[in-house]
């Protein structure tokens, strides 16, 4: 693995993988220099993620080449956290809020709440008008909801997050 690290970046990745080796959990993003195949170094970021083999725990390093285009970027960014049928945050962005806001409420900061809004019988729903219907009726609704939720008043600090 350390033929992939470029030399000005290899001695950040020993001592990550000796913090790692003592059980310090690792970051979820790396950003380092790699060296292709070729012998060339390229900006890289390096992703962690817990995984396992054959039954045991391991980690999964995953190294990409950094993207130049900054819209690009950006539009991955937005992937990761929003739904692209409704455009509202994604169930994964959801469980990251609110794991963030029952931390908040269990360290002692008050004015923690949770709306869930769910359609009625949405499995029958969808079984008697279809997939296609469905999909564009749920968009309909987060519309519906995204335009009510940002023109309610909320108080100062309170985070805005809906999910589908």
């Amino acid at each position: 693995m350390l033929d992939l690290i470029a030399p000005s970046h290899a001695d950040e990745f020993k001592q990550l993988l000796k913090r790692l080796s003592k059980g310090e959990a690792p970051p979820k993003q790396l950003e380092i220099r790699a060296t292709g195949a070729d012998g060339n170094d390229f900006d890289a970021l390096m992703e962690f993620a817990a995984a396992s083999y054959e039954g045991e725990p391991c980690l999964q390093i995953v190294f990409r080449p950094q993207m130049v285009d900054a819209a690009i970027a950006a539009e991955l960014e937005q992937l990761k956290v929003r739904d692209p049928l409704t455009g509202l945050a994604n169930r994964a962005h959801f469980m990251g809020e609110l794991e963030q806001a029952v931390a908040a409420a269990a360290g002692g900061r008050h004015h923690q709440s949770l709306l869930l809004v769910e359609p009625d019988n949405y499995d029958a729903m969808v079984s008697s008008i279809g997939l296609a219907q469905a999909d564009a009726l749920l968009k309909a609704f987060a519309a519906r909801m995204a335009s009510a939720w940002t023109s309610a008043p909320s108080p100062a600090g309170s985070p805005t997050t809906a999910s589908r």
